[in-house]
C-alpha cells in the first residue's frame, strides 16, 4: 500500500486558507469599525471645542462689557479688591501656617522647626511678599553693591534697580594689601576697612586670591579714602602678621597694567663701553696656517685677559695697502702687551700694532660719575659692573626722566677735554618713560593679526607706538611704550579696545556654551584662524575677535547655532513628591509660556523628567517652577492654576490674574504679563522697575530678587548695563563720558577739582568747560583758540575798529599811518587804499584822482566801479570757487566709492552666505544620500537573509518528506 504525501499537504493548504483567510477578514472589519467609532468620537471633540470657542468668544463679550463698567467704580473696586486681598493673603498664611503646625505643641516649637529648615524650602509657593520676608538674612546686602561697566563702582538699592550712588573711575583706585594669612576669610579681611570706621558703602572687595604663602585681596575705593586708608593702616597686624598696603590705579577687565619699567627701570640709566684693550695682527705665509693660528689663538687667557683672534679682513681707506690675506687679528689684549711678547705665542715674527681702544680707564670712570650726579642722579644708585671680561656697564638712577634724557645726551657725545676725546662713547640705554603691557592667547593674536600689524607699522620710534612680543607658552605680550603720556593714552585705549573684542548679547548665548567652549569654537571658525571666539562665564557671554567680516559672518553662525540648540528637547529631572505639582498647576503654567507642544511631562519613567523645547528662558523658567515645586512638596502646600479666590485684577492687562503672583505690595500679577513687563525694561529707560498696580499708582519698587527669578544672568547683566547708562543720561550735568574717541570712562563735573585725569587714556578735562585741560587760560580764551572761524571773526572786528585792512592780493594785514592813498604790498602788488583796488604802478595815481578827486583823503569823488580787467579780487574768489567745487567733486567720488565698496562688501557676504548654506545643503544631500545607501543596502541584507533562511527551510522540509516516504514506502512480498 503506497500513501501520496504531496495530496494531505495541499489538502492542510486549503484549510489553512480557509480558517486564517476568514480570520483576518473578521479582524479587517473590527478594526474598521474601530476606525469609524474613533471617527465619531473626533467629530464628537471637534463639535465639544466648537462649543468651547463659542462659550470662550461669550465670556470675551461679557469681558468686554465688564470692562466699561470697573472704569467707571474704579475707585470703589480697588479698595474692596485690596481689602480682599488682604483678607485672601491672611488666610493663605493661617491655612498654611495650620499646615505646618500640625504636628506642633506650640508656636515656639514651629519656629524651632522652621529656624532648622534649609532656607531654599522655607519659602512659600506664590507669594513674593512673604517669600522676600523668608529670604536668608542679608540677601539684599548682596545687592547693595554692584560693579557694572568698565572701572566705574554701581551702588545699587535692593529694590527696584534703583542706582544709589555712582564713583567713577576718574575717582577710584585700588588698594592691595598683602602677606594675609591663608586662612583669612572675606569677613576677617573686609572687617580691616570697618575698624577704621568706613561703611560698606565704600569700599568693595574686587579679588581675593592665593599667593605662595599668604593672600593678596584688592579693594576697590575713593582715591582720596584710599590714601588716608593707606596711611592709617601703615605697620597694621593682623594675626600677629604685618601686612603690606599699596596704593594703584584703578583696574578693570582688559586694561593694560603699568609694567615695572613704569616706576623704578623707567627712570634707570645704563651705559655700556668697551675697556681699554690693545689690538694687533700678525702675519703668516701661507692662509691655511693664519687660519690654524686664529682658531689655536682664539679664547686663549694672556695676562688675565681672554683674546679674540679672527682673520683680519681688508679694511678701506688708506690702511688698505697694510693688509695682507694671510694674516690674523688678536683683540682685547691688555693695553700694555708689547708686540715682540705676542711673536712668542703667535709664532711669528711678523707683528704689529694697529689703533687701539686706549684710554684712562680711571679718569674715564671719574668723568662719568661726575656728569650723572651733575645731571641729577640719586645719589648712592651709581653702581659699574664688569660684563665678560671685555665691557664694563653702568647704572644710575634719576628722579626725573627729562634728567635722564639730558644725562644720556651727553654721554652719547662722549668723555672730551676741551675739543680731544679722552675715552669712549658708551652704548647709552634710554627705557621708554612709559610701558603699558597686556597678554592675550596666541590664536587671538592670528586672528587679529591685520589689525595688529596695521597697529604697529610705521610707529615704532615716535613718541608712543606697539611692540609685540610672541612667547613659547602660547601666549601673546602687548606693549605700549612711548614718552609722551598724551599720544600714549590714545593709543593704550585702541589697544584695550582690540583686545576685548566684540561682546556679543543674549541672542547669540545659550547655557551649554559654557561647558563647550572648544567645540563652539572649533565650528565657528571652521577650521581656520580668521576669527577667534572666547567664553566670558562671569558676565555668560560670548567675545568674538578678528576681521569685521569675518566677525559678521562668525555671528551668524553662532545665531544658527542658538536656534539650533533652541529646538532640541531638553530634560530636567524632578522629583516624585513634585510630580503633583506639576499635574495640578505647573504643566499648564509652561505650556502657556513656551506654548502646547513645547513641554511634556514623563512620569512612567523609572525617574520622572520634564521635557522641553527652547532656549535658556524656557529653561530658567522650568527651573523656576521645579524649585516652587520642592517648597509646595516641603510645606505641604498645592495650590491650583486658578488660585485667585479674591479676583484680583492684573495691572497689566486689567483681567482676572491667572497663575497669579503676588507682590509685597499686595498686587496679584499674571506671571506671563509680570515677566514680559521685566523682560521688555531694557528698551525702555524708566528706573526703578515700580509696581503698576492702582493705576501705576502704586510705585513700589519691585526687590531684585524677584527679577533676577524671571530673567536669565545675562539677561539680567545687560538690564544692569541699561540702567547705569540710562542713570547717567539722566544727568548730564552731573555726570560725562570722557573726550577721547573709544574711552569709556566718566566723571563727575562737580566735585571741586579744577581738572580731571582720565585714568585709562590719560587726558585731562577741564570740568567747568569739559574740554581738554587748559591751565594758564580761562575757558573762554581756550575756546576761542579751538575756534578758527571766532578766532577770524575777533581779527576781523578788531580790524576794522583800528582801520587796518587787507592786501587785495596775499590777504596780508596791512595798516596806513601816513601817506598818500597807494599802498604798496611785499607781494609785489600796488592797491588802492579807499577801495581796495588792485592797478599797476603807473595808472593807480590817476584811479585815485578820478575815482576819490585826490591822493589823500578818504571822500569818493565818482563812484565808477573799478575796471575788473585790474581788479585782483574776483581772480581770487574764481580760483577759490573752482578749489571748492574740485573739493566737492573729491568728497562726492569718495561718498561713492565709499557706497561701492560697501555694496561689494555686502555681496561678498550675502555670496559667502549663500555658499555656506549651498555647501550645508550639499553636505546635507550628501549626508542624506549616504544614509539612503546604508538604508538600502540594509534592506538588501536582511531579504538576503531572509531568502537564506527560506531556502534552508525548503531544504530542511524535504529532507524531512524524503524521510518520512522512506519510512512509508511498503515492501514486497511473493506468497508462494
Amino acid at each position: 500500500m503506497i500513501h501520496s504525501r504531496g495530496s494531505v499537504d495541499v489538502k492542510r493548504k486549503r484549510d489553512n486558507v480557509k480558517k486564517y483567510g476568514a480570520v483576518n477578514l473578521k479582524k479587517k472589519g473590527q478594526e474598521g469599525d474601530k476606525r469609524k467609532r474613533d471617527v465619531d468620537r473626533r467629530k464628537q471633540d471637534v463639535d465639544k471645542r466648537k462649543k468651547d470657542v463659542d462659550r470662550r468668544k461669550q465670556d470675551v463679550d461679557r469681558r468686554k462689557q465688564d470692562v466699561d463698567k470697573r472704569k467707571k467704580d474704579v475707585d470703589k473696586k480697588r479698595k474692596s479688591a485690596g481689602g480682599k486681598r488682604k483678607k485672601g493673603v491672611d488666610r493663605k498664611r493661617k491655612s498654611a501656617g495650620g499646615k505646618r503646625k500640625r504636628d506642633a505643641k506650640s508656636k515656639s516649637a514651629w519656629n524651632v522647626k522652621e529656624r532648622n529648615k534649609k532656607p531654599k524650602d522655607s519659602r512659600p509657593l506664590r507669594g513674593a511678599g512673604e517669600r522676600e520676608r523668608n529670604e536668608r538674612p542679608g540677601r539684599d546686602e548682596r545687592w547693595k553693591k554692584f560693579g557694572a561697566g568698565k572701572s566705574k563702582n554701581v551702588r545699587l538699592k535692593p529694590t527696584g534697580l534703583e542706582v544709589k550712588r555712582v564713583i567713577p573711575g576718574f575717582d577710584l583706585c585700588t588698594i592691595t594689601i598683602k602677606e594675609l594669612p591663608t586662612d583669612a576669610t572675606r569677613v576677617e579681611i573686609t572687617n580691616i576697612f570697618r575698624e577704621q570706621g568706613m561703611d560698606d558703602t565704600m569700599f568693595q572687595l574686587v579679588s581675593c586670591r592665593a599667593e605662595g604663602n599668604s593672600q593678596v585681596a584688592k579693594f576697590l575705593l575713593r582715591a582720596e579714602e584710599a590714601r588716608v586708608m593707606a596711611i592709617g593702616l601703615e605697620d597694621l597686624e593682623f594675626r600677629d602678621n604685618l601686612i603690606k598696603f599699596e596704593v594703584g590705579d584703578n583696574a578693570s577687565w582688559g586694561s593694560m597694567t603699568a609694567s615695572s619699567q613704569s616706576t623704578d627701570q623707567s627712570k634707570t640709566l645704563t651705559a655700556i663701553w668697551s675697556i681699554p684693550s690693545a689690538a694687533m695682527v700678525a702675519t703668516y705665509s701661507t692662509v691655511n696656517e693664519a687660519k690654524l693660528k686664529a682658531k689655536a689663538l682664539s679664547g686663549r687667557i694672556i695676562d688675565g685677559r681672554k683674546i679674540s683672534a679672527t682673520m683680519n679682513t681688508r679694511p678701506n681707506g688708506p690702511a688698505a695697502r697694510y693688509w695682507v690675506e694671510a694674516s690674523i687679528k688678536l683683540t682685547n689684549l691688555d693695553p700694555a702687551t708689547e708686540p715682540y711678547e705676542i711673536s712668542a705665542i703667535a709664532g711669528t715674527h711678523l707683528v704689529r700694532a694697529i689703533k687701539s681702544n686706549t684710554y684712562d680707564l680711571e679718569w674715564f670712570l671719574s668723568w662719568l660719575k661726575q656728569t650723572l650726579e651733575r645731571e641729577g642722579c640719586i645719589r648712592g644708585s651709581y653702581q659699574t659692573t664688569e660684563i665678560g671680561g671685555n665691557r664694563m656697564k653702568a647704572v644710575a638712577k634719576f628722579n626725573a626722566h627729562d634728567a635722564l634724557q639730558r644725562a644720556a645726551a651727553i654721554l652719547e657725545r662722549g668723555a672730551h677735554i676741551g675739543l680731544t676725546r679722552q675715552g669712549p662713547t658708551p652704548q647709552v640705554i634710554v627705557p621708554t618713560e612709559h610701558n603699558y603691557t597686556i597678554s592675550i592667547p596666541k590664536l587671538q593674536y592670528q586672528a587679529q593679526k591685520a589689525q595688529w600689524d596695521a597697529m604697529t607699522e610705521g610707529r615704532r620710534g615716535k613718541k608712543a607706538f606697539v611692540r609685540i612680543s610672541e612667547k613659547k607658552n602660547g601666549q601673546v605680550v602687548i606693549f605700549v611704550q612711548g614718552s609722551d603720556q598724551q599720544e600714549i593714552g590714545p593709543l593704550k585705549v585702541r589697544v584695550e579696545g582690540l583686545v576685548a573684542g566684540e561682546r556679543l548679547d543674549a541672542e547669540h548665548w545659550h547655557n551649554s556654551f559654557s561647558q563647550s567652549e572648544r567645540a563652539l569654537r572649533q565650528k565657528v571658525s571652521a577650521g581656520s584662524n580668521e576669527v577667534f571666539l572666547s567664553v566670558d562665564r562671569r558676565l555668560h557671554a560670548l567675545r568674538v575677535f578678528g576681521g569685521s567680516n569675518d566677525v559678521a559672518a562668525a555671528k551668524l553662525r553662532i545665531r544658527e547655532e542658538v536656534q539650533r540648540l533652541a529646538l532640541m528637547e531638553y530634560e530636567i529631572p524632578i522629583a516624585r513628591q513634585s510630580v503633583r505639582f506639576f499635574v495640578a498647576t505647573g504643566l499648564q503654567i509652561l505650556k502657556d509660556a513656551l506654548g502646547e507642544d513645547n513641554v511634556t511631562l514623563d512620569v512612567a519613567s523609572r525617574a520622572c523628567t520634564l521635557k522641553l523645547k527652547g532656549g535658556d528662558d524656557a529653561i530658567q523658567h522650568a527651573r523656576k517652577l521645579v524649585e516652587e515645586a520642592i517648597a509646595a512638596a516641603s510645606d505641604g502646600i498645592l495650590p491650583s492654576a486658578e488660585d485667585n479666590e479674591d479676583g484680583a485684577v492684573c495691572p497689566i492687562c486689567y483681567d482676572t490674574a491667572s497663575h497669579p503672583e503676588l507682590l509685597s505690595c499686595g498686587h496679584s500679577y499674571c506671571e506671563p504679563c509680570l515677566r514680559h513687563y521685566l523682560t521688555s525694561a531694557a528698551t525702555s529707560n524708566k528706573f526703578p522697575l515700580v509696581c503698576m498696580g492702582d493705576e501705576a499708582s502704586c510705585n513700589k519698587p519691585i526687590s531684585i530678587p524677584i527679577i533676577q527669578r524671571y530673567l536669565t544672568k545675562q539677561r539680567f547683566n545687560h538690564l544692569i548695563d541699561v540702567v547705569f547708562s540710562s542713570y547717567i543720561q539722566s544727568n548730564p550735568q552731573k555726570f560725562k563720558y570722557c573726550t577721547t574717541p573709544d574711552c569709556t570712562q566718566i566723571y563727575q563735573c562737580d566735585t571741586g577739582n579744577q581738572f580731571h585725569k582720565c585714568p585709562s587714556c590719560f587726558s585731562e578735562i577741564c570740568s567747568s568747560c569739559n574740554e581738554e585741560a587748559h591751565e594758564g587760560m580761562t575757558c573762554e580764551e581756550r575756546r576761542i583758540q579751538s575756534n578758527p572761524a571766532e578766532q577770524e571773526r575777533l581779527t576781523e572786528e578788531w580790524a576794522q575798529s583800528n582801520n587796518i585792512k587787507r592786501c587785495p592780493s596775499c590777504n596780508v594785514l596791512t595798516e596806513k599811518t601816513e601817506g598818500c592813498n597807494h599802498m604798496a604790498c611785499r607781494c609785489g602788488a600796488h592797491f588802492c587804499w579807499i577801495c581796495r583796488g588792485v592797478f599797476a604802478q603807473g595808472t593807480i595815481y590817476e584811479h585815485m584822482n578820478t575815482a576819490h578827486g585826490g591822493f589823500y583823503g578818504a571822500a569818493v569823488a565818482n563812484q565808477n566801479p573799478v575796471p575788473p580787467v585790474q581788479h585782483q579780487q574776483e581772480r581770487i574768489r574764481i580760483w577759490q570757487d573752482h578749489l571748492n567745487a574740485e573739493r566737492e567733486i573729491e568728497a562726492a567720488r569718495r561718498r561713492a566709492e565709499a557706497l561701492r565698496q560697501g555694496e561689494v562688501e555686502r555681496a561678498a557676504a550675502e555670496a559667502a552666505r549663500r555658499r555656506r548654506i549651498a555647501e550645508q545643503e550639499e553636505e546635507y544631500r550628501r549626508i542624506a544620500a549616504q544614509r539612503e545607501r546604508q538604508n538600502r543596502h540594509w534592506e538588501e541584507y536582511a531579504r538576503e537573509q531572509q531568502r537564506r533562511r527560506e531556502r534552508e527551510a525548503q531544504l530542511a522540509a524535504e529532507v524531512a518528506r524524503r524521510e518520512a516516504e522512506k519510512k512509508n514506502e511498503g515492501s514486497f512480498c511473493a506468497i508462494m
